[in-house]
């Protein structure tokens, strides 16, 4: 998991090198905001449609420097999970700022279902050239699984950048850890397009060498 994540900051790195998000990150919402990410995900092969699955993710700014949520699908691995969290910031800086938040909920794994606990960290700069801006972050999670005695940890980093008009290109890296199986990365370049002040259209695809190629088609909706 260590080479894993390793491999995926300095490709990440990279990326910044050479190149305010409105989901996740340690990015809070502003008192009285929401925000509301619906999407289906599919593998690309007819024959493992029945895989297919939705989800759900939430945010709403109910104080001032709190954000609550729920986030609702599968992890990398294909199983349910249902979480609800509270993040807040801890650091800010004059471009950059760093969250972490508690989540509670299930979660399915190889083994079963269990009661999850879900604590994580986030960290976000926006970036700003004479060429083009966007944002850079990274975001860690590690579940727990009390009574399965198991866990689940996450790093995902996203590449962001601003392409006129609200549309966004994002790059996506994820590596995931279930214990004693091995990790899964993905890799998933992703487009939002803005169909109006408040709603982007997105389509993402997703590959992997341990996992069939997928597509996810979905909607972020702020109000």
């Amino acid at each position: 998991m260590i080479e894993v994540m390793l491999r995926l900051i300095s490709l990440f790195a990279i990326l910044n090198c050479l190149v305010c998000p409105l989901a996740a990150g340690p990015w809070l919402r502003d008192h009285g905001a929401h925000f509301l990410s619906i999407a289906i995900e599919s593998p690309v092969d007819t024959n493992q449609k029945d895989q297919a699955y939705s989800s759900l993710y939430y945010e709403y700014g109910f104080r001032p420097r709190w954000t609550l949520g729920a986030d609702v699908g599968a992890n990398t691995f294909g199983h349910g999970k249902s979480i609800a969290f509270l993040r807040t910031n801890i650091w800010r800086g004059e471009m950059a700022l760093a969250a972490v938040e508690l989540g509670l909920g299930t979660q399915a794994t190889f083994q079963g279902k269990d009661i999850a606990i879900r604590p994580g960290a986030s960290w976000g700069r926006s970036i700003a050239t004479p060429v083009f801006n966007g944002w850079i972050s990274a975001d860690v999670t590690y579940t727990i699984l009390p009574r399965l005695r198991r866990s689940i940890a996450k790093i995902e980093a996203v590449q962001g950048i601003n392409i006129g008009r609200g549309h966004k290109l994002m790059l996506k890296m994820t590596a995931e850890k279930e214990t004693a199986n091995r990790a899964l990365t993905t890799l998933t370049p992703a487009l939002a397009k803005r169909l109006s002040p408040s709603t982007h259209i997105v389509t993402e695809v997703i590959f992997s060498g341990d996992l069939p190629e997928k597509l996810k088609l979905g909607f972020w909706f702020q109000f």
